[in-house]
């Protein structure tokens, strides 16, 4: 529940793949807008999309970083024109039954576009990832060639009509079997609330029991104050929709609005307890200890090593080989997590660095 950027908390989003985030600083916690070049430490905003222009340099509507090394840079051109080729390719292979379809959430704005393709692509890449390691995979696979070649393939109104009212349906079973759960023994209701990369707030409501965590439902917020009596109401028509009696306890950050959020709910419902979340709890904790000034420093070098490292496919390779393949970052449950174990790492690796950074092909290479 922490790792995403937080509208009731500080905790934001460890899992960022563009690589034009390993070269920036993130000035607010909250804001994904403004963006600092850690070469020449200027903010810029716009967001991810316009830093990596800053970096690449050769746009007109953003100065070229005067200090960003030359492999970067050059790193930087060619992801960039690698997602305009890919788009174009899309764009002359998208089938033309979808040629009328209008696409939610996008305008004229060229920035704005490659934003969507660079989330689309990730969404792909993650869906990919899932099914292909999804335990009934290789079953789906082998009955496939079982059935032999004959076999005829679902056609689009298949798909978009019968099939996924079957998986509508599916789901709804699932979501019975979890209520049913939650008659016996009760539920913990998860309240999340976070927000997407246009700006816009979103809760995120799920059902903890012994069946499992589901989810229940997304409210969009944008439009209003986070008061404590907006979450209230919000969490309250969640628990008159599932039954209060069932419902042992609410789990949300300890954002103060909801410390207050849920004084408002345990007088309400006398059997009822409020929670803070673990993981933002300990986000938080981390998070102060990086304020001390000898962790701070730590961390800020800790940045630049990284930033210059994964900035470079070539000294990246280097390091590997040095490290018997062992990364220095690894994505934790937490954004400070993330950070102390990336920390660990180069503690752990320290000599094998230094050998990296005295050695011949450090020496001579480019």
């Amino acid at each position: 529940m922490g790792d995403k950027n937080n509208t009731f908390g500080s905790s934001a989003s460890s899992r960022r793949t563009d690589p034009g985030w390993a070269h920036v600083i993130q000035v607010s916690e909250n804001n994904t807008n403004d963006l600092q070049c850690m070469y020449c430490m200027k903010v810029y905003k716009g967001g991810i999309n316009r830093i990596k222009q800053h970096i690449a340099g050769g746009y007109k509507n953003v100065i070229q970083c005067p200090k960003c090394p030359e492999d970067v840079r050059n790193q930087m051109h060619e992801f960039i024109a690698k997602k305009r080729e890919q788009k174009s390719i899309m764009n002359m292979e998208r089938p033309p039954e979808f040629d009328d379809v209008e696409v939610l959430g996008l305008d004229e704005n060229e920035e704005e576009e490659e934003l969507m393709q660079e989330i689309g692509s990730e969404r792909r890449r993650q869906v990919l990832e899932v099914t292909v390691n999804y335990d009934n995979f290789g079953k789906m696979i082998r009955a496939i060639g079982n059935y032999g070649k004959e076999m005829k393939p679902p056609s689009f109104h298949e798909v978009r009509v019968r099939l996924l009212n079957k998986e509508v349906q599916i789901i709804n079973d699932l979501l019975e079997s979890h209520k049913e759960k939650w008659e016996n023994y009760g539920c913990t209701l998860m309240c999340d609330g976070w927000m997407d990369r246009k700006g816009r707030t979103l809760i995120n409501f799920l059902a903890n029991s012994r069946k499992g965590s589901v989810f229940i439902k997304l409210v969009y917020a944008s439009d209003e104050s986070k008061t404590a009596a907006l979450l209230a109401s919000l969490i309250e028509k969640e628990l008159m929709e599932i039954g209060p009696e069932k419902v042992v306890q609410v789990v949300t950050d300890n954002a103060s609005n909801n410390v207050a959020t849920g004084r408002i709910l345990e007088a309400n419902f006398s059997h009822l307890y409020w929670t803070p979340c673990a993981a933002h709890c300990i986000d938080l904790m981390l998070e102060d200890i990086f304020k001390i000034r000898v962790f701070k420093e730590t961390f800020r070098k800790a940045v630049e090593l990284t930033g210059f490292t994964y900035g470079s496919s070539g000294v990246l390779n280097m390091l590997r080989k040095f490290t018997n393949g062992v990364e220095l970052l690894r994505p934790g449950q937490t954004r400070f997590a993330t950070a102390f174990i990336t920390l660990g790492r180069i503690h752990l690796q320290k000599a094998n660095i230094k050998k990296m950074f005295t050695s011949e092909s450090w020496t001579t290479s480019k």
